[in-house]
C-alpha cells in the first residue's frame, strides 16, 4: 500500500502514513502552514522516525511530479513542518475479560474487542495502569494548546530523550524484562503475581538500586528515585 500510494501521489491514499502525508502536502497547497507533527510511537527518537517516513513519500512524489517541487522543501523546513521527540510511558496491557465482564454487569452493551487481521485488539473500553507520563519536546510553528494544564512535560529535545534513557535503561524496562524471563521460567503467567515472590522481588530491588540508580540519567523533569518506587509499589504489583 505504501509503494503504491509513493507511485500514484497524494490524490487517492490507500496506506494510513499515505493518508497524513497528504494532507500535509494539502496544507503546503494552502499557503505552506505551519504544523507540528507530534508521534506518538513508543519507540525512541520518534520525531524523527517520522520525518523520515514523510520525507520519503515527499521525495518520491515531488520526483515523480506528482506534487510540487516546493513541497519537500517545506517538509525539510522545520520552521513549517517540526517532528518534536515525544516519550509516552503507560502500561496498557490488552482489553481484559475481566474488566469486559465488569462493564457488562454494568449494563453497557457492545463493548467485546475485535481482532484485526494484523493481530491488534481493538475495544471500546481500556484497561490500564493510574500512572502516566508524557514528555514532548516544545517545538510547535504554529503554537500549541496549553497541554501543561493536563499534566503533558513540554521540555526541550535533549530532556525528553533523557527521559527515555532514565525509563528504558534503568527504572522500568531492565527490571519488566528480568521479571518477565525469570518468571516465565518459575511458571508465572504475570508481572503483579511475580511482584509477591519474595526472592524475585529482591532481586530487581537490589537490581535497580545497587546496580541502576547509581549510574541513572537523571533528566531534571521525572525525579528517578520517584519514578523507580512508584514501579516496584504502585506499576509492577498492579
Amino acid at each position: 500500500a505504501v509503494r503504491k500510494d509513493m507511485e500514484e501521489g497524494p490524490e487517492k491514499p490507500g496506506s494510513y502514513l499515505g493518508k497524513v502525508c497528504a494532507l500535509v502536502y494539502e496544507r503546503y497547497q494552502k499557503g505552506r502552514l505551519p504544523l507540528a507533527l507530534v508521534s506518538m510511537d513508543n519507540c525512541s527518537h520518534n520525531g524523527d522516525k517520522l520525518k523520515a517516513s514523510v520525507l520519503a513519500f515527499a521525495e518520491s512524489w515531488t520526483k515523480a511530479g506528482k506534487a510540487e517541487a516546493g513541497f519537500l522543501d517545506y517538509v525539510n523546513d522545520a520552521s513549517s513542518l517540526s517532528f518534536p521527540w515525544s516519550m509516552i510511558d503507560k502500561i496498557t496491557p490488552l482489553p481484559h475479560p475481566a474488566v469486559e465482564k465488569q462493564l457488562l454487569a454494568d449494563g453497557l452493551e457492545e463493548i467485546s474487542p475485535f481482532v484485526t487481521a494484523k493481530h491488534t485488539y481493538i475495544a471500546p473500553f481500556v484497561n490500564a495502569e493510574k500512572p502516566q507520563y508524557l514528555v514532548i519536546e516544545d517545538h510547535f510553528p504554529n503554537g500549541r494548546p496549553p497541554l501543561e494544564h493536563a499534566g503533558v512535560i513540554i521540555t526541550s529535545r535533549d530532556t525528553v530523550n533523557k527521559v527515555e534513557k532514565m525509563k528504558v535503561c534503568t527504572c522500568l524496562n531492565p527490571l519488566h524484562t528480568c521479571l518477565a524471563v525469570y518468571g516465565c521460567i518459575l511458571g508465572y503467567t504475570s508481572i503483579a503475581e511475580e511482584m509477591k515472590d519474595t526472592e524475585l522481588k529482591t532481586f530487581i530491588d537490589r537490581m535497580s538500586h545497587k546496580e541502576g540508580m547509581p549510574f541513572v540519567v537523571n533528566p531534571g523533569v521525572i525525579d528517578p528515585e520517584k519514578f523507580l518506587q512508584e514501579v516496584l509499589t504502585e506499576r509492577f504489583p498492579n
